[in-house]
């Protein structure tokens, strides 16, 4: 090799004495890069978070047109428009004035709706608000409470003060409310029971049945069955194509199941008469709630019927026995018409009885069982017939209720049930 040829291969560019940077070195010159650009980026949000909070936007105050900043609170307007208001005063759990001038220092309007003081402190000013800025409200003294359930009552109404009815049901279910009790920390005083949640009573209506459009019906029913005789009333009531409703005894369902069963089958209802027929007003609450569920539980074992609806052995029911149920029961169906058939006065009394001065809605109480029944059963065709001559339908209770539109479906069917929330009345309102 030529001296020519090895000093051209060992020749340096201009830059060759340099020294490369390392690869911290272009680390450390990127994040430069980046702090300066950051501070770039964050000193143009800050002037435009500058400039928003500075900006101004015009609402009412009191009446006048006013401009403020967009990050003004309620102290910065009073101060600002220099708008007098009078604190109100600090007072005691029961009322009593313990400071002057220690209450709230302002109160606060907006858009006609009164704020509370916390929710007037975090106010900020939109564009066409209208606020009014008022001398303070009192305000009461730290306190300690202790809050308690508060009992619903039963509450009777009547549904039509000219008229007397036949048929009681809830209209509302109770509920439960709360009370407080609160004790003052700087006076010592004591408040009982200050209601804070008010308690719904269970309101109970009796009222009596008025079917809509002018109906023309009339409720068909019977109690203490199922019996010997239900077979021979199922018969005459399909042969003239009328339901009925049968207020059984429990006990009587569970000796004579099928024939539950095939009164259901024929289209007539089936409801309550209680397990064994006492008088339930001289019954006690435990009493009275064993002979209703068991009444409900063997209807319900023959045909699947959840039955809510009570007649009341010997019409004995008062709103004692009502606080006594327990939400057991949702409604109570008396009678118009009594045609004293357990007394046997012979079939043209039992029919007289049932036809005099009938009208709509009226209810005809009849038995299928507790003694003989066979006036019952020659009765009966004239009774249905009679109905029918005077321009009147006669149907199960159910149907009847259920013509009118006052009465809630499920009440007519039966089947209202206390909703598991609430709290049970343990005295009359």
């Amino acid at each position: 090799m030529s001296e020519q040829d090895s000093h051209s291969r060992t020749a340096h560019t201009p830059h060759d004495d340099q020294e490369l940077p390392s690869s911290s070195d272009i680390a450390a010159l990127t994040r430069r890069k980046v702090i300066i650009g950051g501070g770039v980026l964050a000193a143009a949000v800050a002037t435009s978070a500058y400039a928003f909070t500075h900006q101004e936007v015009e609402i009412t105050v009191n009446g006048k047109p006013t401009k403020i900043r967009s990050n003004a609170r309620i102290k910065d307007l009073i101060a600002a428009l220099n708008i007098p208001t009078k604190p109100g005063n600090l007072m005691s759990v029961t009322g009593a004035l313990l400071q002057e001038a220690q209450g709230y220092p302002y109160s606060v309007v907006l858009n006609g709706e009164k704020l509370d003081f916390d929710d007037a402190a975090l106010w900020r000013p939109v564009a066409h608000q209208r606020i009014e800025i008022l001398d303070g409200e009192n305000k009461t003294e730290p306190f300690t409470s202790e809050e308690s359930i508060l009992a619903p009552k039963l509450e009777h109404r009547h549904g039509d003060a000219k008229r007397l009815g036949c048929v009681s049901y809830v209209t509302q279910w109770p509920q439960a409310g709360k009370i407080q009790k609160r004790t003052g920390k700087i006076s010592g005083e004591v408040v009982e029971n200050d209601v804070i949640v008010p308690a719904k009573n269970c309101i109970v209506t009796t009222k009596p049945i008025v079917p809509d459009n002018n109906g023309k019906g009339v409720g068909i029913s019977f109690d203490d069955g199922p019996s010997v005789y239900t077979e021979r009333y199922l018969a005459i009531l399909r042969d003239h194509h009328v339901h009925a409703t049968f207020f059984n005894i429990g006990r009587n369902v569970d000796m004579y199941p099928k024939l539950a069963q095939q009164l259901l089958a024929q289209g007539h209802h089936i409801a309550s008469h209680t397990y064994t027929h006492p008088p339930l007003n001289k019954r006690n609450q435990e009493q009275v709630q064993d002979e209703l569920r068991e009444a409900a539980a063997s209807i319900s074992k023959a045909t699947d019927v959840a039955t809510t609806m009570l007649r009341p052995p010997y019409g004995a029911f008062n709103l004692n026995v009502w606080l006594a149920t327990g939400g057991l029961i949702s409604s109570e169906i008396m009678w118009t018409h009594d045609t004293f058939d357990w007394k046997q006065p012979g079939v043209d009394a039992i029919v007289n009885r049932a036809l005099d001065n009938i009208t709509p809605g009226s209810v005809i109480l009849m038995h299928d069982g507790g003694g003989k029944r066979d006036q019952d059963l020659e009765a009966l065709p004239r009774i249905l017939q009679g109905l029918k001559a005077k321009g009147l339908q006669p149907m199960s209770i159910h149907e009847l209720l259920a013509s009118d539109s006052g009465i809630p479906r499920e009440i007519a069917d039966g089947v209202a049930r206390m909703p598991e929330q609430c709290v049970l009345p343990t005295e009359l309102a």
